[in-house]
């Protein structure tokens, strides 16, 4: 007896590799895009860049990773270069980001060195806190934690933040700042 293969079979698996293809296919238009922009940051274009990653979120709208790099660079611009609509982009590329990779800890810090890097520390206080309630075992973090708060004037809390990074990874950043507030 011999079986023969049913004809109609593959029809029902097509659906099921939609997006997977679907996916696969917006990474390959982005992928160009990103290595564009790049080049463009090689060459100090960061209007070319930020045009090329711009193009390349929108190739590939749920990549989490090119919000961010789109975040960075308009945050760049915002606040190196004097560019107001910067701003905005940037606080909208981190959260889009955000959104796209809830348990992902580089958008919420990345938005608060934003705005620490803008002197608007309390923003840059909301966002870090964000990022800690991901990872609240990150040194670093809770090193940014400690520099915002005594910006802020806040020493006991900027002390207890310093020494809680401390605790997880000993580093010379935190210990002088330990050091200096004692």
């Amino acid at each position: 007896m011999t079986l023969t293969f049913p004809r109609w079979l593959p029809l029902l698996l097509l659906p099921t590799l939609y997006f997977p293809v679907q996916h696969s296919l917006q990474d390959l238009r982005a992928d160009p895009l990103e290595a564009r922009a790049q080049a463009a940051l090689e060459t100090a274009d960061f209007d070319g860049a930020r045009q090329a990653l711009r193009a390349a979120v929108q190739a590939d709208p749920r990549d989490a990773s090119l919000e961010v790099q789109l975040g960075r660079l308009a945050r760049t611009a915002w606040i190196f270069l004097g560019d107001a609509g910067g701003k905005q982009e940037a606080d909208a590329a981190f959260e889009r980001a955000a959104q796209l990779s809830p348990h992902w800890t580089t958008p919420p810090y990345e938005h608060a060195l934003m705005y620490a890097g803008s002197r608007q520390p309390e923003q840059a206080l909301a966002y870090l806190d964000r990022a800690l309630e991901l990872d609240p075992n990150n040194a670093g973090f809770w090193l940014e934690r400690g520099r915002i708060l005594e910006a802020l004037g806040r020493t006991a809390d900027a002390r207890a933040a310093y020494q809680r990074s401390q605790e997880i990874y000993p580093n010379p950043d935190a210990q002088a700042a330990l050091n200096r507030l004692n």
